[in-house]
């Protein structure tokens, strides 16, 4: 065979791959090198999306296939049932819901639960377990951001060391980016662990109120600390007239009341143009020692009651007046014209008519159903907080135990409120109800008994 047929022959052998030169061999081993690598980087590929999808399976701490998200039910092994996360730290939506972040660990306000704490240190005498649930930041989160905080993922945890937080809530994390508006509407932390009589409960309402919708523009009631007044150069001419109550001067000069931004502006309340805190305060500096030992007694169980009864209607809406009634009973013709409280939890003509088949258990479904619809939200309507709030004197103040006290201490009590409260309804209904069920007899009795010790055996005690 010739040279030329024998290259020929090589040459066609080559293209079988028999052999080639060393160009086309470097050639070909670049090409066989880049198909390697292409395998290699698909094979990688198939490796990445097998691990994700394990990932999306199974998951792992960092990178959670279930992503938490507003209302998520937590639990707690000394909680009395479960509780649920409030999410307030971001307004970013997940199936139609807000992610929750590590910016939901606030004690008193993210995580909710209901009744009791079972916690072994406190003994027998449980407290409620938002009272003092106290926490740790949250352990385990996802690795994705939401607002610049990390993402709470299934199975992301927090430890609580239960201890009393009645004191302010720690401030919610927030970034520039969080515009978040909204407001907490339900009313679950009750005052000092229901130690009741102080004059501190109405501000610990007032600012309970303040902590809850300090994202929105609600306005507390009047009742509990006043007015809230939109801040001016001209503010302390516009409140100084309003301070020259001794007794709550006094106390003014003790605490420091903190400006407060709703519409825009700056606001502070005026605790001389409330009822609640303002006749707790007068009531304990002024009106208590002047009453005898017997009306002291009377007046530390009234304030107690007061307080007792406010938060049975705003924290367990389930406040019902036991004193409620002006008119005598045997006054029927009269007597459907009187508006008493409890009026407000009646069936109506027509919701009777609708129910006549009804049985006492569905009638007492019925008023439970519209109790609980008087209450929701009662914070956010100044008239009917003020119509539950008068309700409640009569009992507190217990025309059983009233009738106990002699004449000089009643008047001393009937008294106190400035005269200006004496041109509202509520005040006049209040006092006509109290008239309508104190024991005059008694009350006849107490006093010449009083006056017997003071002026007879010069004894100015009288218990």
């Amino acid at each position: 065979m010739d040279k030329e047929k024998k290259f020929t022959f090589l040459a066609e052998e080559s293209e079988q791959g028999f052999w080639v030169d060393s160009k086309e061999l470097t050639q070909s081993t670049q090409r066989q090198n880049e198909k390697t690598e292409t395998a290699q980087k698909e094979e990688i590929a198939n490796k990445l999306r097998a691990e994700n999808d394990k990932l999306l399976k199974e998951g792992l701490p960092e990178e959670k296939r279930e992503m938490v998200i507003h209302g998520a039910i937590l639990y707690c092994p000394y909680a009395q049932a479960e509780g649920k996360l409030k999410v307030t730290s971001n307004e970013i939506l997940l199936q139609d819901r807000i992610c929750a972040t590590e910016g939901d660990g606030n004690n008193m306000i993210n995580l909710q639960f209901p009744g009791l704490c079972n916690h072994p240190k406190w003994g027998d005498k449980k407290p409620a377990c938002q009272s003092v649930i106290n926490l740790t930041p949250w352990q385990n989160l996802g690795k994705t951001l939401v607002q610049e905080q990390r993402v709470l993922v299934k199975e992301s945890y927090i430890s609580c060391n239960p201890s009393p937080n009645t004191a302010v809530a720690k401030p919610i994390p927030t970034v520039e980016k969080i515009t978040a508006t909204g407001c907490d509407r339900n009313v679950i932390i009750s005052y000092n662990h229901g130690k009741y009589g102080n004059c501190e409960f109405y501000k610990f309402r007032y600012e309970d109120f303040i902590r809850r919708h300090s994202l929105c523009n609600h306005m507390p009631p009047v009742y509990y600390f006043g007015e809230m007044r939109e801040i001016s150069e001209y503010d302390f001419i516009n409140t100084a007239k309003e301070w020259l109550t001794p007794s709550l001067t006094e106390e003014m000069d003790k605490m420091e009341i903190k400006e407060v931004k709703k519409k825009g502006s700056l606001y502070k309340p005026v605790p001389a143009t409330s009822y609640g805190y303002k006749y707790r305060v007068r009531f304990s500096k002024v009106l208590m020692p002047t009453l005898t030992q017997r009306g002291q007694q009377w007046l530390v169980k009234a304030r107690y009651k007061l307080q007792e009864y406010m938060e049975q209607g705003v924290i367990n809406k389930s406040y019902r007046a036991n004193y409620d009634t002006i008119l005598p009973e045997d006054w029927e013709t009269l007597g459907k014209w009187e508006n008493n409280f409890n009026k407000n939890f009646e069936l109506t003509e027509k919701e009777i008519e609708q129910c006549n088949q009804c049985n006492k258990d569905d009638l007492d479904k019925i008023r439970a159903k519209k109790m609980k619809k008087y209450y929701t939200d009662i914070e956010l309507d100044n008239d009917r907080f003020q119509e539950f709030a008068f309700a409640t004197h009569p009992d507190a103040y217990n025309p059983k135990e009233m009738k106990k006290l002699p004449v000089d201490d009643l008047i001393k009590i009937l008294t106190t409120p400035d005269f200006k409260e004496w041109l509202g309804a509520d005040t006049w209904k209040q006092a006509l109800i109290m008239a309508r069920n104190l024991d005059y007899l008694s009350i006849t009795e107490a006093t010449l008994q009083r006056l017997f010790k003071k002026y007879i055996l010069q004894d100015d005690t009288f218990e």
